[in-house]
């Protein structure tokens, strides 16, 4: 087949104007797939990579997977919602009912099945929460260390007051002095507190540096 000859077969099923990723005659199976997400980002899972030309095309794609396995559930769902007014049933009792039809009508896919079957996790996610309580400081909800650090508190030093857990703003507050620069909203989102024993077997508090962290540790 000439080059010719390709782009012509390409252009046969087109509807539209489409991004064709460069590849080589061994890739010619392959999805569409990013040297930077499988190198730099590591990922392990199915890819396939296209360019968003038609914003447009793109909602219409994203709304039919949210709609295309619960067609008739408004239907169902209006009709549980008459049955349940004339029983005249608590707000509760409505939630409770509405959320049993959801998830025993809800059509899924062959390989969710076997994954709520096996037990596995459905999805992972790399961002976190972190909480920091910006109330006054009187106003502040603090948590009580466990019955074991109290414990071994009490045994170490019994008129110790030091009864509450550590938390982002007291941690902050104890920082290291080369963190002394580094603002309370960057100090709980990029660093992590861990506890690990010492070689004298005792346990200490340190900050364990997330890789974002270490790379810039690094490039100092």
């Amino acid at each position: 087949m000439t080059e010719k000859d390709y782009v012509l077969a390409l252009r046969s099923n087109l509807r539209g104007h489409r991004v064709f990723l460069q590849r080589n005659l061994n890739e010619r199976s392959l999805n569409g797939y990013s040297k930077i997400f499988l190198q730099e980002f590591y990922w392990s899972g199915n890819m396939d990579i296209q360019f968003i030309l038609n914003p447009h095309a793109t909602i219409a794609y994203v709304n039919s997977y949210l709609t295309k396995s619960n067609a008739g559930m408004s239907r169902l769902l209006r009709e549980i919602n008459d049955q349940i007014k004339r029983a005249d049933s608590k707000l509760e009792t409505r939630l409770r009912t509405f959320l049993n039809v959801f998830l025993n009508h809800s059509e899924i896919s062959g390989q969710e099945v076997g994954i709520h079957l096996l037990g596995k996790q459905m999805s992972k996610c790399s961002v976190a929460e972190v909480f920091i309580d910006t109330s006054v400081p009187e106003n502040r909800v603090q948590m009580m260390k466990s019955k074991v650090e109290l414990e071994a508190l009490h045994a170490f030093n019994p008129d110790s007051e030091e009864i509450f857990a550590t938390n982002p703003i007291t941690r902050y507050a104890e920082r290291p002095k080369i963190l002394e620069n580094v603002c309370l909203a960057d100090f709980a989102a990029m660093y992590n507190f861990s506890k690990r024993k010492t070689a004298k077997s005792k346990k200490v508090q340190t900050l364990n540096l997330t890789p974002c962290i270490l790379q810039m540790k690094k490039a100092i």
